[in-house]
């Protein structure tokens, strides 16, 4: 049960990161045609960070994907029995392996099935391992980023409540109204941080600096005021938290990352416009600088899990300059109807089409029962191209048939044989490879009857080719 389990957990990590990069490197490279217009960019961001999530579960745990190059299997050898019918070519029980007790035998080739089953028991073990690895790279995320929450936590315990009569709460509770932001916001003060930040889902809360109450004039105040509690009418802690999440969960998808950051700095500018709409460009220009004033004394800064308004030194002037321009201003986004059936269509498509990882299991614990192939009479409904595939089958099943006789015959005369001559360590090296070349006759057998059996009775045809028997030429 672990081990299905965790061929399961392997095949959606596999097909998570094949998803969540295509899906990132395809809205990055959209994103590039809609720079200028933040309202139209930050949407795709948001599907890239959830997008890849939905198409790999979609594919690995509703249905299969049509293009699988990572398949893990579980190689294994499946007796037969015989099945009668008339009209019908059926798979014979041939009985186990001879016992590695004769004398050996060359073959004209190599077993290549024996090393196919091992190519694919490589394969299974490269995908569990993927898995565990991935397992733990994820238990190490997620603690990281627990113990920055604890930190986070425990630096905002000396903040204070601002009181009711203050003028910054007032000016809250008319912003609030002047959004349309229904939830109460608890306004809050700290002398240990620099920055204004926001964050809260449930209980949503702006902390600012202390100094922030005293030192700003009415316009700088009202403009970080606005700008903070954008972020939490855009609801950007949670986004922000899923980003952060997610990154934490999967450390190796860098494209998680690309999209949080790209996703954080689209936030800033769009919170910039919103309060620019109300207390003017200028002032949140003004607003930026000054904060930024006080990150440079030396103050802690608010870390990038949370919403904080001039964190992100790098892009600061960027933010300014378009303030100070006439790029502030916001293009009308998509319709929610427009999102929603955008949405819809490229998950159904991405789903559909991107590769990604396949577990098929196979029990050997019991035996399975070889189909017949269907009836000889070929049907006036089937196309020449099944025909011609089922034709092939029966063919094969005639010649594995054929050298599965001639060596269990050969191989019973040789052990009379061994019982005089004794057994050395090269017989003994050489029967297995025989044994190794049965048992996978019997597995190819009983694949070919089991896809035969798939196929109705009126489109059989006959095989083509009779049996013959295979060359074995003795040491």
């Amino acid at each position: 049960m672990f081990a299905e389990s965790l061929d399961a957990v392997a095949a959606w990590l596999w097909t998570f990161a094949v998803h969540g990069t295509v899906i990132v490197a395809v809205v990055a490279a959209l994103a590039l045609l809609a720079r200028r217009a933040p309202s139209h960019e930050e949407p795709l961001w948001r599907y890239a960070i959830v997008a890849g999530l939905l198409t790999a579960s979609a594919q690995v745990w509703l249905g299969p994907s049509p293009f699988a190059p990572l398949t893990f299997t579980v190689p294994t050898t499946i007796a037969s029995s015989p099945a009668a019918g008339s009209g019908s070519v059926a798979v014979p029980e041939l009985g186990p392996p001879a016992p590695a007790d004769a004398l050996g035998l060359e073959f004209d080739g190599p077993p290549s099935g024996a090393s196919e089953a091992s190519g694919q028991d490589a394969l299974a073990e490269w995908g569990r391992y993927g898995a565990g690895f991935a397992l733990l790279f994820a238990l190490g995320g997620l603690a990281s980023l627990g113990r920055r929450r604890a930190k986070l936590l425990a630096w905002l315990a000396e903040r204070r409540e601002v009181h009711a009569d203050h003028p910054m709460r007032g000016e809250l509770d008319a912003l609030r109204a002047r959004l349309g932001f229904a939830p109460r916001v608890r306004l809050t003060a700290s002398g240990a941080i620099a920055s204004p930040v926001a964050f809260g889902v449930l209980r949503p809360e702006i902390c600012v600096p202390l100094r922030a109450l005293s030192d700003q004039g009415p316009a700088s105040r009202t403009a970080m005021l606005a700008h903070e509690l954008a972020h939490l009418v855009r609801r950007d802690p949670l986004w922000l938290d899923l980003a952060n999440t997610l990154k934490a969960l999967f450390p190796w998808q860098p494209m998680l990352a690309l999209a949080a950051r790209r996703l954080r700095a689209l936030a800033e500018q769009r919170c910039d416009a919103i309060a620019a709409r109300i207390a003017g460009p200028l002032a949140v220009a003004e607003c930026l600088v000054e904060v930024a004033g006080w990150i440079g004394d030396g103050r802690r800064v608010a870390p990038r899990e949370i919403p904080a308004m001039a964190v992100e030194r790098h892009g600061l002037r960027d933010r300014i300059e378009r303030l100070l321009g006439d790029d502030w201003r916001e293009h009308r986004g998509p319709s929610p109807l427009g999102a929603a059936l955008a949405t819809l269509t490229a998950t159904t498509l991405f789903a559909a089409t991107l590769p990604g990882a396949d577990v098929r299991e196979v029990d050997d614990a019991a035996p399975v029962a070889a189909a017949p192939l269907p009836a000889a009479t070929p049907s006036a409904a089937a196309t020449p191209a099944l025909a011609e595939r089922l034709a092939r089958l029966a063919d094969l099943v005639v010649l594995y048939d054929a050298e599965r006789v001639a060596l269990s015959e050969r191989l019973a005369t040789l052990r009379a044989h061994a019982a005089l001559r004794g057994e050395d360590r090269e017989q003994a090296a050489l029967l297995a490879s025989v044994e190794a070349r049965l048992a996978v006759l019997d597995r190819l057998r009983a694949r070919i009857a089991t896809r035969a059996a798939a196929v109705p009775n009126s489109q059989a045809v006959a095989p083509s080719v009779p049996a013959r028997p295979v060359p074995v030429r003795p040491r």
